[in-house]
């Protein structure tokens, strides 16, 4: 009998020293380093598996909207072969060479002609501007933008608007000396803008980032206060 009380007394005693021990070990740096590192481990993959979804989704909007834009083009491109001009401007682009499948408005009341080239680093820039630029000319519907390239080749051009998803016609006509309005190569390097109307009138020309901002005012807002 003795031996088993001595027995139970042993293991009560080790209960108490082992206890006190585990709850050091558990609150101990080590271990505290090691549950926060599982937790941000974990936090890492989620945000990781929310960064793959939201990858995703804009993926799969780019592709509709590409898609989107190649309706649209192609729809752009029968109208334009169909259409038989009757303003200078019109008659000019009517005649050129195009280095994607987007085709200008024939029937647009305004062009602004943007001078740019796939070599040119301040039109990398601005391209963003332009492409937004773009899409409130079109929505007018009496304003286009044209873009003049100055590359050598066609097919550099062709590249350069393809990668960045360009919506605007692009004329392969490095000089663009016979558009009606147009200034001399020399005189509107890249990146440079003019404008003018759909009889080759000049409206505005100079550096892209100066002219582009006011291109409403040298267009709509200039005819509106016409007709008042």
């Amino acid at each position: 009998m003795k031996h088993i009380i001595l027995t139970i007394c042993i293991l009560l005693g080790l209960c108490t020293y082992a206890l006190p021990m585990a709850e050091a070990q558990s609150d101990s740096p080590t271990a505290t380093r090691s549950t926060k590192k599982k937790k941000l481990t974990a936090k890492e993959k989620r945000e990781a598996a929310k960064a793959k979804k939201a990858a995703a989704k804009a993926e799969k909007e780019a592709a509709k909207a590409k898609k989107v834009a190649a309706k649209k083009s192609a729809a752009a491109k029968r109208a334009f072969d169909s259409a038989e001009p009757t303003s200078k401007v019109g008659q000019f682009l009517k005649a050129q060479t195009y280095a994607t499948d987007a085709r200008p408005n024939l029937e647009a009341k305004y062009y602004v002609v943007y001078r740019s080239s796939s070599t040119c680093g301040h039109c990398h820039k601005l391209m963003p501007q332009i492409l937004e630029a773009h899409a409130l000319m079109l929505a007018s519907g009496k304003v286009d933008l044209i873009f003049d390239s100055y590359d050598g080749e066609l097919s550099a051009t062709t590249a350069y608007l393809e990668k960045n998803g360009a919506t605007f016609a692009a004329v392969h006509n490095p000089a663009m000396q016979k558009m009606p309005g147009a200034l001399h190569q020399y005189l509107i390097l890249p990146p440079g803008i003019y404008i003018v109307d759909a009889e080759g009138n000049r409206l505005a020309s100079g550096h892209a980032a100066a002219v582009l901002p006011d291109w409403k005012k040298h267009t709509l807002d200039a005819e509106k206060a016409a007709e008042e």
